[in-house]
Order: C-alpha cells, then structure tokens, then sequence
C-alpha cells in the first residue's frame, strides 16, 4: 500500500483558543503516519497566534511537520478564498481541511491514507447525500481530496464571500468532473469543540460591515430584509418561515446613498426606492411600494437575520452551479495572496 503525503490544512482568524486545544493535539494523534504536515493559515489574526506558535511549536516547525504561513491581507474571514490558499500552499498529493476547532481523532492519517489507497478517484467528506444531512455538524468543513482534483476545478468558489454552503458546492463539483464522494463516518474522526453562531459569524464582512438592518413584516411567517453595509452596498431578500432553506429569492442588490431623512436605494438596473424616515418608531417607509421598515438594532436578531441570510446568498450561487453543470470557477484566479513563511517577513511572497 502506498504512503501518500497529506497535507492537514487549518486556517485560523482570530481562533487562537481553538488552536490551542486542537493543534499540538491533533500532530499528537496522527504521529503514527510519517508522510504528514500540517500547514497552519493564519489569516491576519490578532490575538496573538503568531506569537503562540512561535514560543510553543517551534520543534514541529523545525521538523517541518508544521508549516506556519500568514497573510496580512484581510481585513476579514473568507471561508473559500482561505481555504484555497491554505490548499495551494500544502505540499501533499491529498489535501484535507481542519477546521480550528475541529479534532481529527486518532488515526486521522492513516485512515486518508487507507482510503485513498482503496480508491484515489474519491473525496471524503461528512456531507450524507443519501439522507441529507450532516456526520458530525461540527465537522461541516472536514474535506479531503486529491491536490489535482481541488487544481481541476479551481477550488472553492470566492464568489461566495458569506457563510455557508461552500463546502456543499465545492463537492457537488467534483462529483461533476467524476470524483466521488464517500463519507467519512467514524465518529472517532469528527469531534469539533462547541461554539455559537455568533462566534461563526463574528470574523465575518457582513457582520462587521453592517450599518443598518431594516425588516418588514409582511405576514405572520414572511418577512423581508434590507442590510446597508458600509460601503453603500445593499442587499433586500424574502424570507419564509426564517429558514435559509425556506428563502423566496433575493429581491434586489446595489448601492445606496443617504440624504438627510431619506436612504435612496438604488438597484441594479436603475431602479430607485426611496426610504422616508417616519419618525416614530424609527420606521422608514418606501415611497415605491408605502410598506413601512423598522430598524433593528437588537444583537441577537441582528446575528439571527445575518446567518439566515449569509447561506441564502451561498445557496444562490451553489444553485446556479448546479444548473449550469459549471465544474470550474475562479476563472480569474484563486486562493491569491501575498504570504510569508514560519515568521520570516523579509521575505514574502506572492501566490497567484
């Protein structure tokens, strides 16, 4: 049987907490398996990451079993775009994500290994396309696939900048290009450490970028949202049952511009709704349709809103992938950045 090199890839934003119970516990697990590293993204974090690695992994580094890599970049978490850099950075014939928190069990290794060996035209992942659900919830991103595979078909798709789904349509298009998909179903291998939504959300642009959220009720079960963000963008969706899966479309997108007491929404296709600020109850209505939004400044509805709608906008684009058979994406590049290597700034580089 073979010894394929693998690559345990993990990228990390300001998850140095998880880092520190999942990492050096994880390299313990698997040391059983020789032809593994362990490529470490971090992702701009400022919690002190660097530092952590720099004082407490330094004889994985210098055994290389551990590769440190950091871009000062983002100013915010992109799950593909990270994970295809993470990915284009391994050296190994099979590339597997790690999420920060997740644990990979003991024997991670060699189990990909034994896989792969059975049968190296497949992707192992926890995403149960007979039942429809999950192994492991928590275990969502725990992806592995041959290196080749994940170049094929250009990795992730970085059109979608929100949460969720992206792991959903990275496989659905590998089972396009004729890899297939077997699930890992060992528990063993799919332990993750707990953490709230608001924690999954919080490196996120939407989160970050908001400015105002206005909602309407338009019946007992359906609502639509409007999300300002800060660099005058807009997005205004339906929402049925407040399920991402229950979502009616998403009405329109553009740019706003604010005037004294009114908000011009401009879509795309030049047309205009403008919102009045009533004055009480910090409603706003629509001189196009005289519905009347309420701004929301609750935290917790805010994050709720946010969530629910940061998979709609993914499960757009893996729909449409679908329909159009569409393999390949990033057709302009992926995964590009400029990165240095186990500390030394001087001399960075440029990944295209």
């Amino acid at each position: 049987m073979p010894n394929h090199k693998i690559s345990f890839c993990t990228v990390s934003m300001n998850r140095l907490h998880h880092i520190k119970d999942t990492l050096i516990k994880n390299i313990r697990d698997n040391e059983d398996y020789e032809q593994l590293e362990f490529v470490l993204l971090d992702y701009n974090s400022t919690d002190g990451l660097e530092e952590y690695i720099k004082e407490n992994l330094q004889e994985y580094i210098q055994s290389q079993k551990l590769i440190y890599w950091k871009t000062s970049t983002p100013q915010f978490f992109h799950r593909s775009h990270s994970r295809n850099l993470a990915f284009k950075l391994a050296n190994g014939d099979i590339v597997c994500n790690i999420d920060a928190d997740n644990y990979t069990g003991k024997g991670f290794a060699s189990y990909i290994n034994q896989s792969f060996s059975n049968d190296p035209n497949i992707c192992l992942n926890t995403l149960d396309k007979e039942k429809g659900g999950v192994v492991g919830k928590d275990a969502l991103g725990r992806i592995c696939v041959r290196k080749s595979d994940f170049l094929q078909i250009k990795g992730f798709d970085e059109r979608m900048h929100c949460y969720g789904f992206e792991d959903y349509d990275f496989i659905n298009r590998l089972e396009l290009f004729g890899v297939k998909r077997v699930l890992i179903e060992n528990k063993n291998f799919l332990s993750a450490i707990y953490h709230s939504d608001k924690d999954r959300l919080s490196q996120e642009y939407t989160i970050n970028n908001l400015i105002k959220f206005l909602l309407r009720h338009i019946d007992p079960l359906t609502s639509e949202f409007v999300f300002l963000f800060k660099d005058h963008s807009f997005n205004r969706a339906i929402v049925e049952d407040h399920q991402p899966r229950k979502i009616m479309q998403l009405i329109k997108e553009g740019k706003w511009q604010r005037e004294e007491e009114y908000i011009n929404i401009l879509e795309k296709g030049d047309n205009t709704d403008r919102l009045i600020f009533s004055g009480d109850d910090l409603g706003w209505e629509s001189t196009y349709t005289q519905n009347l939004f309420y701004e929301i400044s609750d935290p917790s509805m805010i994050q709720t809103a946010i969530f629910i709608f940061s998979q709609f906008y993914n499960k757009q684009i893996m729909e449409s992938n679908m329909q159009e058979n569409k393999m390949i994406v990033n057709v302009h590049g992926f995964g590009n950045d400029f990165i240095y290597k186990n500390f030394n700034i001087t001399e960075p580089l440029t990944l295209k």
